[in-house]
């Protein structure tokens, strides 16, 4: 995997204009997407794992007349793998301080470095997995003063992207999309100041990816 399925939107982001602001009328959008973070879903596959073990164990209990009683119990260790679970966020998070950002990346990416020719080109980072297997990628491309209705519109016209779908991530307005061909999931953020930050998930195809995908993508937060 490499930065080259990335970059089939920065030629048609550098050239959106606003010339379509008007292209949606009022009234006919449906209502934005909320997604919102929580490190409740970090714990998740922690829980599933000690339910099978408590199963496990109530079962031999209940063959065991002199086994103790464990239920009390299990409040506390659901409240410590929550806590775990937060700890486990923090220590995970990476800092885009160039547009005030952060995001909870998963263990296993490596952290690439990035190229003056990159940099031109929008990169702020790009991360692939040990393996090669999958990639993230963050960028603020200049698109000349481009608002989310423009924005969605230039990226209806490229025809290659669906699933387009007003979001609002932790409380900032953006739009997420697919372009199908490359398997990749994207968030993009227009700013007051004209300029679009977009972070990208690939291969969305892959279900575990693509399940470590939603998860990066409902963890961007504004600092």
């Amino acid at each position: 995997m490499t930065k080259a399925f990335l970059t089939a939107l920065v030629a048609a982001a550098l050239v959106l204009t606003p010339c379509c602001a008007g292209a949606e009328e009022a009234g006919t959008q449906d209502a934005p997407l909320e997604i919102n973070w929580s490190t409740d879903t970090l714990s998740r596959d922690t829980e599933a794992d000690s339910s099978a073990s408590e199963a496990a164990s109530a079962a031999s209990a209940s063959e065991d007349p002199a086994a103790p009683d464990t239920q009390s119990d299990q409040g506390e260790q659901a409240d410590s793998q929550a806590e775990d679970a937060a700890a486990d966020a923090a220590d995970h998070f990476v800092f885009f301080d160039d547009i005030g950002m952060r995001m909870y990346l998963v263990p296993g990416f490596e952290e690439m470095e990035i190229s003056e020719e990159d940099r031109e080109m929008g990169y702020l980072a790009y991360y692939e997995k040990e393996d090669l297997s999958a990639a993230v990628g963050v960028m603020l491309v200049n698109a000349d003063g481009t608002d989310t209705r423009s924005y969605k519109e230039s990226l209806r016209q490229l025809g290659v992207v669906s699933d387009i779908t007003d979001v609002i991530v932790n409380g900032r307005r953006g739009v997420r999309f697919r372009i199908e061909d490359e398997q990749a999931l994207y968030v993009g953020f227009p700013t007051q100041a004209g300029y679009i930050i977009e972070f990208s998930f690939a291969p969305v195809d892959d279900e575990s990816f693509a399940a470590d995908a939603e998860l990066m993508l409902s963890s961007i937060l504004s600092e």
